[in-house]
């Protein structure tokens, strides 16, 4: 009997001595069975990492420029239209004799002539397309051709890539000086060719318009003008002479379509100098670039719908791993040598 208490108490020791073993550097329980936890669970418990928003987006900031360039391209434009439309050319006769009152008027644009006439009470008008005035003309020509259609219709085909140059530069201005995109100094390209053309039908239309006159109305104004200045002779001007009591007045030159394709031209060029300062956009300050897609520590919801981890309460973090705080006064019981089992 007094060995079996003895042997029960011997194991009670032992058992003790392994629960209340300490690591190196403390006293009291310690879990793991007397070794200190292993590395892998000392560890902050895992938080999953948070979730990435994008920034918000800085507002644009048009590049200097801009605004001037597209401006200018539509005024152009716009000026550019106005020509095509209204008459480019005018000319005009006045006979004034006591009571006698007769006016005569022809203005020329890229579609035809339009000739009105008014004696006393009287007023008429006619027009003629550029057909019509074709056919008529080598029908008393013995079939030789104008020289007039062919000048307006040069004049319509530049005017018109003009107009389509500065319609396309607005557009390219606004992908390049705000969105970014494209060549920056298209829009100024565009709007030099736009204007250069304009300059050219304008130009090309006052050198070469007294001989196409003199070559379609040669012996009409021979008949009426004799050895006078007329519009057959220089591209404007006026003269006056008197023949039998009767006082006559004859005026002729650009009419208000070829001083608006000159301003429009005029216009474009200052698009086109405006147009060449045209870089990229920067923006305007806010946010800066958040992080590319794919960064280390963000976190992208799966594909799922409706998975993802829980939220994560902000500015909390799990205490590390410490051990037991060591009791004032104790000390564990001493370790008594392995013994080698008792059989019985």
């Amino acid at each position: 009997m007094p060995d079996a208490v003895s042997r029960l108490k011997t194991k009670l020791r032992t058992a003790l001595s392994v629960l209340y073993s300490q690591p190196p550097g403390g006293y009291g329980p310690a879990p793991w069975g007397g070794q200190p936890a292993p590395q892998q669970y000392q560890q902050p418990m895992y938080q999953p990492p948070p979730q990435y928003y994008p920034p918000p987006s800085a507002p644009r900031r048009a590049s200097k420029g801009l605004w001037p360039t597209i401006a200018l391209a539509a005024i152009g434009m716009v000026l550019l239209v106005l020509a095509l439309a209204m008459p480019l050319y005018t000319m005009s006769g006045k006979s004034t004799s006591g009571s006698y009152n007769m006016e005569a008027t022809r203005t020329i644009s890229v579609s035809g002539i339009e000739e009105s006439a008014r004696e006393g009470s009287t007023y008429n008008t006619e027009n003629f397309d550029w057909e019509k005035y074709t056919n008529e003309y080598k029908s008393a020509h013995q079939g030789s051709s104008p020289k007039l259609p062919q000048l307006y219709q040069l004049m319509f085909i530049l005017l018109l890539i003009g107009m389509v140059m500065a319609v396309v530069a607005m557009p390219a201005a606004l992908a390049a000086g705000y969105f970014g995109k494209g060549p920056p100094k298209l829009a100024a390209g565009l709007l030099g060719v736009g204007a250069a053309l304009a300059f050219v039908a304008i130009a090309y239309m006052f050198v070469a318009h007294p001989g196409a006159v003199q070559s379609d109305y040669d012996e009409y104004f021979k008949g009426v003008l004799g050895d006078r200045a007329g519009p057959h002779t220089k591209f404007m001007g006026e003269t006056t002479w008197s023949s039998y009591g009767t006082t006559n007045t004859a005026t002729w030159g650009p009419a208000l379509g070829w001083f608006m394709a000159l301003i429009g031209g005029i216009l474009m060029i200052a698009g086109a100098a405006t147009g060449a300062r045209i870089n990229r956009p920067e923006p305007a300050g806010g946010a800066p670039p958040g992080p590319p897609m794919g960064a280390p520590g963000q976190y992208y919801p799966p594909e799922q719908p409706g998975y993802g981890p829980g939220p994560v309460q902000p500015g909390y973090t799990p205490p590390p791993y410490a051990p037991p705080p060591q009791q004032p006064g104790y000390a564990p019981p001493p370790v008594p040598p392995p013994q080698p089992p008792e059989w019985k």
